[in-house]
C-alpha cells in the first residue's frame, strides 16, 4: 500500500493538491483535538466475553450520575416520538488528501458520540437490557455510536483511494473532477449519492467481521435498528440509503458512483455492470488507526481512548520550517496561497500552512514522522535542540 508521503508528492507533481478547498468543516480554536488509540478502541482481538460484553479490556469511558440515569430510561424504550436532528457532516468529518494534504484524517466530535449512543440504546431489545450493568452497556453502545461515525467518514476516504487510482490510470484527476462537477452542485439535493452510499456502508459493515466481533449481537442489532429508524429522517442524499440496504442494491448503487467519478459526469454513458468486473477499486489505502481524531469543547476531557492525556500540541509554521531547516531542507517556491514548500534532494516534499500560531495537529505528526519517524512528544526537544541530542 502507498504512504501518504507518496500520495501527497504525486498530487503536488501533478498538481492536484488543492489546500485550503475543501466543502466541509474543520475543528476551530474553541475546541480540543486528541488522537484516538484506535488499538484500544477496536479491541483487535477481544477476550473475556461476559454475555457478549468484552470486560477486561482496560478503557472505562465517564460517565455521569445523570447520563447514567438517562441511561437506565432509554434502554429499551423503543424509538422515540421525535429524535435530534442528524447531523452527519458536522458530528465527523473526512479531511481529504486532495484538499488537506498532509492534515488528512477523520475527524470525530464527542459529544454528537454520546446522543447517538443514548439513541442507540432505545432500540436495545427489552428482553435483554439486564444481561449487563448499565455502565457496560454504556461502554458498548458508546462504542458502536463510533463505530458509525467512523465508518461513514471512511467510505469518503475509500472514494479518495478510487480517486487516485483512476488518477494513475487516465492520467489526469478525476477526484477533483467528479468534486466539482457532480458533488459540490449537488450539496442539499438528493444527487449526492456517495453520502447515500457512505451511510449503507455503515450500515452494512456493521454486520461484518471485525465490527461483528468487537460488538455485542445485542448493540449491532440495536444499532442497525436506529440507522434503519434514523436514515428516512436525514437530509437529502443522506436519507437515501434507504435504497441500498441490502448487498445488491449496494453494489449497483457503488458501481454508477464509480463510473460517475470515472467520467466526472452524473450520468455516465459506461454500462455500470461492468465495474462488477473491477473489485476493490475503493479499498482503503491506509489502516483503520491511522489519523482518527476525536475533538471536544476545549479544557473537557475525552470518554475515548486517546494516545495521550493532554490534547495534541504543537507549534507554529515558523518554528516548523526551522525544524525543517536544521535537517536540511530548504524553503522553495510553489506553495498553493498561503502555504510553504519545503524540499531536500532524496526527501518526501513538506507542505505546510503559512502563518500559522499552531500547526494542526495531523500535519504536525506527519512532518515530523517524515523527519526521521519522530512523534509529537519528541517535539518539544526538536524545537529546543534541533537534531543535536536525537
Amino acid at each position: 500500500m502507498p504512504t501518504i508521503d507518496q500520495a501527497v508528492d504525486f498530487l503536488i507533481k501533478n498538481n492536484a493538491l488543492e489546500l485550503g478547498e475543501s466543502p466541509w468543516p474543520t475543528y476551530d480554536d474553541t475546541e480540543d483535538v486528541f488522537e484516538i488509540d484506535w488499538r484500544r478502541l477496536l479491541l483487535l482481538r477481544p477476550q473475556n466475553l461476559d454475555n457478549g460484553f468484552p470486560y477486561d479490556d482496560d478503557w472505562n469511558p465517564e460517565i455521569s450520575e445523570e447520563e447514567l440515569n438517562q441511561l437506565r430510561q432509554d434502554l429499551g424504550a423503543g424509538p422515540p416520538d421525535v429524535g435530534p436532528p442528524s447531523q452527519w457532516d458536522i458530528c465527523a468529518w473526512y479531511q481529504p488528501i486532495h484538499f488537506f494534504g498532509h492534515n488528512w484524517g477523520i475527524f470525530i466530535k464527542e459529544d454528537c458520540v454520546l446522543r447517538a449512543a443514548m439513541m442507540i440504546a432505545r432500540f436495545v431489545s427489552g428482553t435483554v437490557v439486564h444481561v449487563a450493568p448499565p455502565q457496560m452497556w454504556f461502554k458498548a453502545l458508546y462504542r458502536a455510536a463510533t463505530y458509525l461515525y467512523f465508518l461513514h467518514e471512511q467510505y469518503h476516504h475509500k472514494i479518495e483511494c478510487l480517486g487516485f487510482r483512476l488518477h494513475v490510470v487516465t492520467r489526469k484527476s478525476a477526484f477533483l473532477a467528479y468534486h466539482k462537477t457532480i458533488y459540490a452542485p449537488a450539496k442539499g439535493t438528493d444527487d449526492q449519492l456517495e453520502e447515500a452510499l457512505a451511510n449503507a456502508d455503515c450500515y452494512h459493515r456493521l454486520n461484518n467481521k471485525p465490527y461483528a466481533v468487537w460488538l455485542t449481537p445485542h448493540v449491532v442489532r440495536a444499532a442497525k435498528a436506529y440507522l434503519k429508524w434514523e436514515f428516512p429522517r436525514d437530509p437529502p442524499s443522506y436519507q437515501r440509503a434507504v435504497h441500498y440496504l441490502d448487498a445488491r442494491s449496494f453494489q449497483t448503487g457503488e458501481n454508477t458512483l464509480q463510473a460517475q467519478i470515472k467520467e466526472a459526469s452524473s450520468t455516465p454513458g459506461q454500462p455500470t455492470g461492468e465495474w462488477d468486473l473491477a473489485p476493490r477499486m475503493t479499498q482503503s489505502f491506509f489502516s483503520v488507526t491511522s489519523n482518527i481524531w476525536t475533538v471536544i469543547p476545549g479544557g473537557s476531557n475525552p470518554r475515548l481512548p486517546v494516545r495521550a492525556v493532554a490534547p495534541v500540541r504543537t507549534c507554529s509554521t515558523k518554528e516548523m520550517i526551522e525544524v525543517y531547516k536544521n535537517a536540511g531542507y530548504q524553503l522553495v517556491s510553489g506553495g498553493k496561497g498561503s502555504h510553504v514548500k519545503l524540499e531536500k534532494a532524496g526527501a518526501p516534499t513538506m507542505i505546510l500552512p503559512g502563518d500559522r500560531r499552531e500547526l494542526s495537529p495531523g500535519v504536525a505528526k506527519t512532518a515530523l514522522r517524515v523527519l526521521g519517524k519522530f512523534n509529537l512528544h519528541d517535539l518539544p526537544r526538536l524545537l529546543q535542540y534541533g537534531f543535536s541530542q536525537q
